[in-house]
């Protein structure tokens, strides 16, 4: 972990870009029956049953130290794009898409401020316990 956040606090090199990379899974859901939206005096229905239409992975890769970036957490595009029920594998794609090139309009960079010490202090747990 410790030689990971070394890495990101490189310089910035044209040559020797740093890459990084984040996946998620994701369920591909259809309806069973269309939602019905909110009508003045009733509320939105949504029918719970669905179909799984099968599993895809997210991909999203950034260079972190480049001068303009992407959030590479895939948690902000699920929360802008992915949290819906999606069933076919083109609509991930094109949302995503649709997502990475919102943020890249808006360059909505990273403001990593993780650094080793604060590794050692917040993940302590992980550490191997030397006993003497």
């Amino acid at each position: 972990m410790e030689q990971v956040l070394e890495v990101y606090c490189r310089l910035y090199e044209a040559r020797h870009p740093v890459i990084c990379m984040d996946e998620q899974p994701k369920q591909l859901i259809d309806q069973m029956r269309m939602p019905v939206p909110a009508q003045p005096g009733a509320a939105a229905k949504e029918d719970f049953e669905h179909v799984r239409q099968g599993m895809c992975v997210v991909w999203m890769f950034v260079e972190p130290l480049a001068g303009w970036r992407a959030e590479p957490e895939l948690s902000v595009l699920t929360r802008q794009c992915l949290d819906q029920r999606i069933g076919q594998l083109a609509r991930v794609s094109e949302l995503a898409q649709q997502g990475a090139e919102a943020r890249n309009r808006r360059q909505a960079g990273i403001d990593w401020q993780f650094r080793t010490a604060d590794a050692r202090i917040k993940l302590k747990y992980l550490y191997p316990k030397i006993q003497e």
